[in-house]
């Protein structure tokens, strides 16, 4: 398309910015949902990629003064309504209290993510067997966010989206979770063998075949959105359209938290220019009261400690003790859309914003004159122009921009 001006006697410089509605950005009125407190509760934890647990314990990911069990304690949730999953499974007594089985790393991804979801589906109808008309809300950790969107896969596949009891899948939370997958998984395995179980040749283990095999569902941005952890169930639903599929028709509150300077999916160093897919972390963010939520922070020095060189996995843990995103996470539960700053300080974590979008690609040229036929004139510099005449501006992009609203702003060197 073009575009002409009457421009004044200086160089004109063009700057675009392309917008778009801000996802999530909207009144509290809007939200319709039943508030908390209505049924009884409990939350579901679920540790990352060579966690363990203990006897009687927490995954150590959400425990400590600054985690979310302390802040769940503070909100009022006992510790019977605090549980943990268990990549080993374990059991419900009569009077409805469940007790993990203890696990270790090779726990963590000796089973495929099907088997895990399928563990999770176990735990969840056991619990709810024993505890009539309950809400869960599951919360998962890197690779325990996986494990908790491929339940709802699960759920999708099977059709089996009602509970015994009437109880409900409430909440799903994901963590820095790779939901969109991971390229390079052999690559992984040989820069971090402990998560492959540091042998060699290095195999990759089932879960990271799964990360690997979902990474090739999908090409679009963001990769979490695009990728579909259905496939794992023979499906071919997109992860962005079974999220929106549990929030729409089964009330399921969906968010997702990633930190764009997690390390693990752009390493500093060495492969920084050729390996980063932060985007894996998010799902594309829809309004406010729509119960689909994907939210960024950014927390975490530029350039990781002399000890991890490649920063493999510098700042991956931070989202874990991050006020804000527990401050999300309660939103989310108690049925609120959570915060969505239009700005976050660079490093400083503490503050929730919308997921990183990619702009739409769109390239400009400029002429003298009016140019009404061809390209003949255009040029990607400035232009002098004398007073009182005019320019054409060019503006090329692709189909990605079909039906999008441009705002176009021209600046010239005076400041006009």
């Amino acid at each position: 398309m073009t575009a002409t001006w009457l421009a004044r006697p200086v160089f004109l410089a063009v700057a675009l910015l392309v917008a778009s509605a801000a996802a999530g950005a909207g009144p509290a009125a809007a939200e319709v949902r039943a508030a908390p407190g209505d049924r009884p509760s409990v939350v579901v934890l679920i540790g990352g990629l060579c966690s363990s647990l203990a006897t009687g314990s927490l995954p150590s990911a959400f425990e400590g003064p600054g985690g979310l069990a302390t802040r769940l304690r503070a909100e009022g949730w006992t510790a019977d309504e605090i549980l943990a999953f268990s990549y080993r499974g374990g059991m419900v007594d009569v009077a409805g209290r469940w007790t993990p089985e203890p696990y270790d790393c090779e726990d963590t991804r000796a089973r495929t993510i099907a088997d895990d979801a399928a563990t999770l589906d176990r735990q969840m109808r056991g619990l709810l067997e024993r505890r009539p008309g309950t809400d869960v809300h599951v919360v998962g950790y890197s690779l325990g966010g996986v494990v908790a969107f491929a339940y709802l896969a699960l759920l999708e596949s099977t059709g089996t989206w009602t509970l015994p009891g009437g109880g409900r899948l409430a909440t799903v939370v994901s963590l820095d979770s790779p939901l969109g997958g991971l390229p390079f998984v052999e690559a992984a395995c040989g820069i971090g063998g402990d998560v492959c179980a540091a042998v060699e040749p290095c195999p990759a283990p089932p879960a990271l075949i799964d990360l690997g095999t979902v990474w090739k569902t999908g090409s679009g941005k963001p990769a979490g959105a695009d990728r579909s952890l259905g496939r794992l169930f023979g499906r071919t639903i997109s992860n962005q359209s079974l999220a929106a599929l549990a929030a729409a028709s089964h009330d399921v509150a969906i968010l997702t938290v990633g930190n764009v300077r997690d390390w693990v999916y752009a390493p500093i160093g060495l492969f920084r220019d050729v390996v980063n897919f932060v985007d894996t972390q998010w799902l594309r963010s829809d309004a406010a009261g729509s119960g689909l939520y994907a939210r960024a922070i950014d927390s975490g020095p530029a350039t990781c400690p002399g000890d991890d060189p490649t920063g493999a996995s510098c700042n991956h843990g931070r989202v874990l003790a991050d006020p804000a995103v527990h401050d999300g996470i309660v939103a989310a539960i108690a049925r609120r859309t959570p915060a969505a700053a239009l700005t976050c300080p660079a490093g400083r974590g503490g503050c929730l914003a919308l997921q990183p979008r990619p702009s739409p690609m769109l390239t400009s040229t400029i002429a003298p004159g009016v140019v009404t036929v061809g390209t003949t004139g255009f040029t990607t510099g400035p232009v002098r122009v004398n007073a009182s005449s005019r320019v054409t501006l060019r503006f090329m992009g692709g189909a990605v921009l079909a039906g999008r609203r441009l705002e176009i702003w021209s600046r010239t060197r005076t400041g006009a």
